[in-house]
């Protein structure tokens, strides 16, 4: 019989829906049965394409012995793609307790909402055991585990009371001022200096850690930081944890030579690596960058064009098969297919002899053996460099009869906004730049409107809409913002910091690709919804999410990055950008403000905020020059000159851009936060201005 999750319109609820188990969803509900009946709770977190999910809902939660062992508790499930904040606050419960975590992410919690154990994947031999411990706990010793309760959330608490460097106690000698330089020096330990990427056993795909490395290497004069990250970007493209089939970057892989990926591929994976591969593109070859001329494997042109087919690659992956019926891109795809792990995309050696015939199923064989492959559970990974276009259209042909993975088509906001941002890269520095400023312009429409719930009957038609409705839905006060549209049209949790903040950095993007003044319009008007609904704590950083009725026990703030930067680190880039777009002289304060706060917490832990540490160097470079700017291209000719500063590589993709179409005369400012260029009515006199020469 269907649990309580039956009605969920998430894919990862549904998914648990038929289970033994009691199921309730978070929720108010939930959490006061279980304060009335005074009973401990059972709480996992996870989402729907997620391979160890799967194995514990197998292995687990369907067998009736679980069900059983945890009818005395109220059981909870939360996808964390709909509720970041629960899932970030117990994530950070499980790192103080344990030092590591994952998903499914299941804990034992006090009817009060805090945790006194915390872990992944159980098998269920092991998981009635930890039940049997915790009712000999909760029968015995209740007063131990309530002590254990209030240490850890005191720890967490604590972590999260970050202060000023200017409310610290002096000293009687002063510290030497932290200089990100230095604190790149720490990131750059952690990264593999033979191989590219970083020395980790399971290596993720940190698309925009190396795009910020790349861009803080010109204001340090680092080039070999700029070579790391391009090669790093270009690895993962060539490598066994790309789809080489269809495109699609992998999550994550399971060992350092990326030869085997863990499967799943999720939007914001594939979007950032998208922006990275265009920036990087432009970025390589803009003058200061000093990176190796030439067309050899590791020159300039090469690898720009190399970096622009990855880009295209990928892009091309997410329009064919993450784009929905309305639009948007659904979140991801499974890892499992057919009920293992990879079989869609791995291959037996006799399939690969019956699809491509024996010769050339045996060269590839022997390609891929002789790059140091072998079987992975007897069945073969394709890499980029050992399988040619004729090989690739046989074994396309023949995985299209295979049963696909699940796909997840529920649309994340802040998710489709970092796709804008991609289109919008390539739209600049991309193989396609007319279709990609298309798809970008039209991503944003789709963005601008269909997450809020007063706007339901344009729901299939955002390209009608008049752009003053946009702004109407982003000031209105009363209706905010949904995190989730799912494919029926229904909307799913409020927006969080992360949508709101990379809502506003994305259109902030698109007003460089299209000069319709609506896109500027909206970046600020997200980043006031941002300010107002996720106003600054006593500790200077934003809150995850506020005014929800059902908040976990404990405020979330996020400040490190994780693959997806993190939301406050966009938060002080947008206000500075959109400091300097509009003159609004105290979005500038606000963003110096809380980067001194952010300051300490990136000198503690430089590899968890290189999103930050990026901001801070162009902020305060050591060349004046390369100090984070805004251009303004006003005239006739504005989406012309824009178009040529591109493809001169003129203008670095960390710096904003402005459009302002007109019949006045053509010119360029460059503004910082300290002052405004003349406008340059000629065009050598702007390029030598861009260049630096």
């Amino acid at each position: 019989m269907p649990n309580r999750l039956q009605n969920s319109p998430s894919a990862y609820l549904q998914q648990h829906a038929h289970n033994p188990v009691d199921w309730w969803p978070w929720g108010n509900e939930a959490w006061e049965t279980a304060a009335a009946k005074g009973q401990w709770v059972v709480l996992s977190i996870g989402y729907s394409t997620c391979h160890w999910c799967h194995a514990m809902e197998r292995d687990v939660f369907e067998q009736p012995a679980a069900a059983e062992a945890m009818s005395d508790f109220v059981c909870i499930k939360v996808d964390r793609e709909e509720r970041p904040d629960v899932d970030q606050v117990y994530m950070q419960a499980a790192l103080a307790m344990n030092g590591n975590g994952g998903w499914p992410l299941n804990l034992i919690v006090l009817p009060d909402g805090r945790p006194i154990w915390a872990g992944t994947y159980l098998p269920l031999d092991q998981w009635l055991e930890l039940l049997h411990r915790i009712r000999t706990v909760r029968t015995t010793q209740p007063a131990t585990a309530d002590d254990y309760a209030h240490q850890v959330e005191q720890a967490l608490r604590s972590a999260q009371a970050l202060k000023p460097n200017s409310a610290e106690t002096p000293t009687a000698e002063p510290a030497a001022p932290i200089r990100p330089d230095d604190l790149w020096d720490r990131v750059a330990s952690g990264w593999d200096a033979q191989n590219f990427g970083h020395r980790r056993n399971q290596p993720f795909p940190l698309s925009d850690e190396w795009l910020q490395a790349a861009q803080s290497s010109i204001h340090r004069d680092h080039p070999a930081a700029l070579l790391h990250a391009t090669q790093s970007v270009l690895r993962w493209h060539a490598s066994g944890s790309y789809d080489r089939l269809d495109g699609g970057l992998m999550r994550y892989a399971t060992e350092s030579s990326l030869r085997i990926p863990h499967f799943e591929k999720m939007l914001y994976d594939n979007a950032l690596y998208a922006t990275a591969c265009s920036s990087l593109s432009a970025l390589i070859r803009h003058p200061k960058a000093h990176y190796p001329a030439g067309d050899g494997p590791h020159g300039a042109d090469a690898t720009a064009h190399a970096l622009q087919a990855a880009a295209a690659d990928t892009l091309r992956f997410m329009d064919h098969h993450l784009l929905q019926p309305n639009g948007l891109y659904g979140a991801g795809w499974d890892a499992d297919s057919e009920g293992h792990e990879g079989r869609y995309y791995t291959w037996l050696e006799e399939e690969l002899h019956a699809t491509l015939g024996t010769a050339a199923a045996n060269d590839l064989i022997q390609s891929l053996r002789a790059a140091g492959g072998t079987p992975w559970e007897g069945r073969w990974i394709l890499h980029r460099d050992n399988s040619t276009p004729n090989t690739c259209d046989l074994l396309r042909a023949a995985r299209s009869k295979r049963i696909p993975p699940f796909q997840d088509p529920k649309a994340l906001l802040g998710w489709n906004a970092l796709a804008v941002s991609a289109w919008a890269h390539a739209a600049r520095w991309g193989s396609a730049p007319a279709f990609a400023a298309q798809r970008a312009t039209q991503l944003g429409r789709h963005l601008a409107y269909l997450f809020f719930p007063s706007a339901p009957d344009a729901r299939n038609a955002p390209e009608t809409v008049a752009a003053a409705a946009f702004l109407a839905l982003v000031n209105a006060t009363s209706a905010a913002p949904a995190r989730v549209l799912y494919p029926n049209g229904s909307l799913g949790p409020r927006a969080q910091l992360d949508d709101a903040a990379l809502a506003a950095q994305a259109f902030l993007h698109l007003a460089a690709v299209d000069p319709d003044p609506i896109w500027l319009s909206l970046s600020v008007a997200w980043t006031e919804r941002a300010l107002r609904d996720y106003p600054a704590l006593p500790h200077g950083t934003a809150s995850t999410a506020r005014d929800v009725p059902d908040r976990p026990f404990l405020e979330a703030v996020e400040t490190e990055d994780s693959v997806v930067p993190s939301a406050n680190a966009v938060l002080i880039e947008v206000l500075h950008h959109l400091g300097l777009c509009t003159g609004r002289m105290e979005w500038i304060a606000m963003a110096q403000e809380r980067a001194g706060i952010a300051k300490k917490a990136a000198a503690q832990h430089p590899s968890s905020h290189t999103h930050f540490l990026g901001f801070w160097n162009a902020t305060e470079p050591t060349d004046p020059k390369t100090e984070r700017c805004v251009w303004t291209f006003s005239g006739p000719d504005a989406v012309a000159w824009r178009a040529r500063a591109d493809q001169e590589f003129l203008l670095r993709p960390e710096d904003p851009v402005l459009l302002e179409s007109g019949n006045g005369t053509m010119g360029v400012t460059r503004c910082t936060a300290a002052q405004c260029s003349a406008p340059y009515t000629d065009w050598e006199a702007f390029r030598a201005a861009a260049s630096f020469r």
